[in-house]
């Protein structure tokens, strides 16, 4: 579902700061080749507070008019929605 959003508003021209959960390269990162300087990719896991914090900093100077958080949690490739828990899936900031 992010990619896809991602995709939508570089599609409208919109410049758009994406996130993903490590450095390898992913899916937006092809994006990039087309989208140019409209696409910015910042790597952090949401689980870990630290990385939250930090591109907090990163992003402290920017404004932003539109937010999506869209975060996909799994333990096991079978699991599915239903068996994460509430305290799995939120993150209290």
């Amino acid at each position: 579902m992010g990619l896809a959003m991602v995709e939508e508003y570089l599609n409208y021209e919109s410049h758009v700061v994406a996130t993903v959960r490590n450095a390898q390269w992913t899916k937006p990162h092809y994006l990039q080749e087309t989208a140019a300087e409209r696409l910015e990719i910042e790597h952090v896991d949401i689980t870990i507070p630290e990385q939250i914090g930090d591109l907090c900093n990163r992003l402290a100077s920017r404004s932003f008019d539109l937010l999506f958080v869209n975060s996909r949690v799994t333990n096991s490739a079978d699991e599915t929605i239903a068996d994460i828990s509430t305290e799995e899936s939120s993150l209290h900031f």
